[in-house]
């Protein structure tokens, strides 16, 4: 790395983008000397730089179009990734566009994640799919606080909070929030648009995620998965999440009671 930590400056490494096509300049590829980009990969930087960060790993038929940023020891799967940055160590297929996904978060299979907001050891499973377009391509709301707020975008997708995970074929609404914790499975239509943390939605129904200490259970695995510790400090700072958003999860809880009460009415 150089002194002032840009390594990208200098370092394009020309065994790195053997049999690899790029569209627009090359200067504007930027890849870390120990990173590995498969032959057959397609860069496009006609709308901005491609950075590949530290032991990332590009497999072949991956399609990147800059502006775009893959971090640390990230592995993309023949994943088509536009305008978009990928924080360190996470796992991407399918196709994502206009996308922020932080560290450690897994969408290793197919499905789209357009123009939404990823946490932290978020896990997609396969399948899972972000509407991030109305049909009827007016302004995109979203529920803030429990108000309607007007973003005055026309695509918005999904903002998915820290440790939430997902079925395979779970299908997101436009302009949906889903706070940390949740657990989403797949009921052959859309889920709600407003998920408080620590919810579940399954067979129609939203509830309560009221074991803490399997939640938490499940999160130490998974960061060991990534040889990063659950401390303390977890625990403590999601419990005093858990205690911040109960009257939230009350509120809509009781709303999504009285949804299911007038359909089965």
């Amino acid at each position: 790395m150089e002194a002032d930590g840009r390594w990208w400056q200098t370092h394009v490494p020309s065994a790195a983008i053997e049999g690899v096509t790029i569209l627009g300049s090359k200067g504007e590829v930027h890849i870390d000397p120990t990173a590995r980009v498969e032959p057959l990969v397609l860069i496009d930087t006609r709308k901005g730089p491609v950075i590949i960060d530290r032991e990332a790993q590009i497999q072949a038929f991956s399609r990147l179009e800059g502006p775009c940023y893959i971090g640390p020891a990230t592995q993309v799967f023949a994943g088509r990734i536009k305008g978009s940055s990928i924080g360190p160590q996470c796992r991407i297929g399918g196709e994502v566009e206009a996308s922020i996904v932080h560290g450690h978060s897994n969408k290793a299979h197919d499905g789209f994640l357009g123009h939404s907001y990823i946490g932290e050891w978020v896990n997609l499973g396969a399948g899972t799919q972000t509407s991030d377009l109305r049909n009827d391509y007016a302004k995109v709301t979203m529920v803030v606080e429990g108000q309607k707020v007007d973003t005055g975008l026309l695509k918005v997708g999904s903002f998915i909070g820290d440790h939430t995970k997902t079925s395979i074929n779970t299908l997101f609404n436009t302009g949906s929030m889903c706070g940390p914790f949740a657990m989403l499975v797949a009921t052959g239509t859309l889920l709600p648009r407003s998920l408080p943390a620590f919810c579940q939605v399954s067979q129609h129904r939203m509830t309560e995620r009221t074991d803490l200490g399997q939640t938490f259970r499940t999160a130490k695995a998974m960061m060991a998965r990534r040889q990063v510790s659950w401390t303390e400090d977890h625990a403590e700072f999601y419990l005093d999440l858990y205690e911040r958003t109960t009257e939230e999860r009350r509120k809509a809880l009781g709303d999504s009671e009285q949804k299911r009460l007038r359909r089965v009415i």
